[in-house]
């Protein structure tokens, strides 16, 4: 009882504290610039246009669109309300995380260990408390994983029907999930077909049901995206990503994000993305050497499985890049990556458990350098990609203050980059005595309004008009009053 009560307390805590730290930022950290345009234009959109890409823009990861488009239906439109699918994801990817680590029977300290590893990038978390589809995905994503194992485990093709169906789910979420969608298949096919030759009664006809699952759902998947794909291929929507190589476009963007960009005992993330390269490496070795020793054997052992299930995830994005011209996933894009990236090592965990105590060491160490990252960079004031919009609720303060002391409207004019965030507020909020200037681009040298918020380094070209009033981040974001 003693030592159950110690697993659970290990197992759940992490999931309970992270949570609340997730929750607590949906609610605290003002809407981002890309959640507002998800939340007002494509949320907005009747469900036939969402569902079409009508508006061909990749910021409608079409099934969080969705599920925004209801919340708010139902409950009115709230920050908290549009973040709540993701949230609740949050939920989602750690009961099932639980569930594999427990169906491993990993020993406690390396199960709280593994637990860390998969959910403890600071980056990551990030995406649990914005309203985007990539860690909504990355839920589903890891519920795709545990129906697999069950499957590798336990042979029933029912666990890989379920499999196949939350990772087109997943797709349908986001669509960078495709990576892991096709690399999935294929070794689910490799599998069966292995599986079938091993039979002492070699029937091929077994395989039917199987194949014809996963044609169905791959068929109602495809005709599910083709549109959208074709609409966004029709305008050159994918220019925004990467086009060097994997390295530096994904890996290397990932890194940065985990450690927010920042130095950590010292040394920054170039050097510690090489260092879990040179790791991974190692991991592929002694996953190559099983392979090889196990021969086609070895795809029903789950470190080889879901070892070959990353490094086909990389293989199909690195595919596509040279046989179909679509550019490497950057940074929020990548996000897929850190889960699959770090599943190998979970699985190793359970191959090596009955090892001397040295085995067990690097994922101690690795989960105590991951904590301390977070704990280095957790915060409930911004996102590491939107960091711009951490002011928003600041001014919108100081604007509320101005307008009470003055019994005056106020009218306000922003940069580009900020306005997304302020125009979901104003609505929300319903903030009529504040007239928000409409999007544009440019700095508007001739504006009139009461206060103008903007970014230092435009600020010298409305100095004839308005004075500082405010100032952000080290005056890198200045609000300022009309003199």
């Amino acid at each position: 009882m003693n030592h159950n009560w110690k697993q659970q307390t290990m197992f759940w805590l992490p999931g309970v504290l992270l949570f609340v730290y997730v929750l607590i930022r949906a609610i605290v950290i003002p809407v981002t610039h890309d959640e507002s345009n998800t939340i007002l234009t494509y949320a907005a959109y009747p469900v036939a246009d969402i569902m079409l890409y009508t508006d061909p823009i990749p910021n409608n990861h079409i099934l969080n669109t969705l599920l925004i488009k209801l919340l708010v239906a139902v409950f009115g439109l709230h920050s908290l309300v549009v973040r709540l699918p993701n949230v609740l994801g949050f939920l989602l990817y750690y009961i099932f995380l639980i569930r594999i680590i427990r169906k491993i029977q990993l020993p406690p300290l390396i199960g709280f260990a593994c637990i860390i590893l998969m959910t403890c990038n600071p980056y990551f978390l990030d995406f649990f408390s914005l309203a985007r589809g990539y860690a909504l995905a990355c839920a589903f994503g890891m519920m795709a994983v545990f129906y697999a194992y069950c499957f590798i485990t336990e042979k029933q093709q029912s666990f890989l029907i379920k499999s196949v169906i939350w990772s087109a789910v997943a797709v349908y979420t986001s669509f960078t999930f495709l990576n892991f969608y096709v690399a999935l298949l294929f070794l689910f096919i490799l599998v069966l077909i292995v599986n079938q030759k091993e039979k002492a009664t070699s029937k091929y006809s077994d395989l039917k049901k199987p194949f014809i699952y996963m044609g169905l759902i791959s068929l109602l998947l495809g005709v599910l995206i083709i549109i959208p794909i074709m609409r966004m291929l029709e305008t050159e929507q994918f220019v925004f990503w990467g086009s060097k190589n994997f390295y530096d476009d994904t890996l290397l963007t990932l890194a940065k994000g985990s450690f927010y960009g920042k130095l950590f005992l010292g040394i920054n993330y170039h050097v510690w993305c090489n260092i879990f390269i040179v790791i991974f490496s190692i991991v592929v070795t002694l996953g190559a050497y099983s392979l090889f020793r196990r021969k086609l054997k070895g795809l029903n052992d789950s470190f080889i499985f879901f070892l070959l299930l990353a490094l086909g995830t990389v293989c199909v994005n690195i595919c596509q890049f040279y046989l179909a011209d679509t550019p490497y996933l950057t940074s929020r894009t990548a996000l897929l990556f850190i889960p699959i990236l770090t599943l190998p090592f979970i699985f190793l965990a359970n191959a090596v458990q009955s090892k001397v105590w040295f085995w067990k060491l690097p994922f101690l160490i690795g989960a105590s350098l991951l904590l301390g990252i977070l704990f280095k960079n957790m915060n409930i004031e911004f996102t590491y990609e939107w960091w711009f919009d951490r002011d928003t609720f600041h001014v919108l303060n100081l604007l509320e203050q101005y307008h009470t002391s003055t019994g005056n409207n106020v009218s306000l004019n922003t940069n580009w980059l900020y306005y997304p965030s302020f125009n979901f507020h104003v609505q929300e909020r319903n903030l009529e005595w504040l007239d928000l200037t409409q999007f544009h681009f440019d700095t508007d040298s001739l504006s009139t309004t009461d206060f103008y918020y903007i970014i230092d380094n435009e600020a010298n070209k409305l100095n004839s008009n308005y004075r500082l009033y405010s100032a952000y981040g080290d005056y890198s974001r200045r609000l300022l009053i009309h003199r």
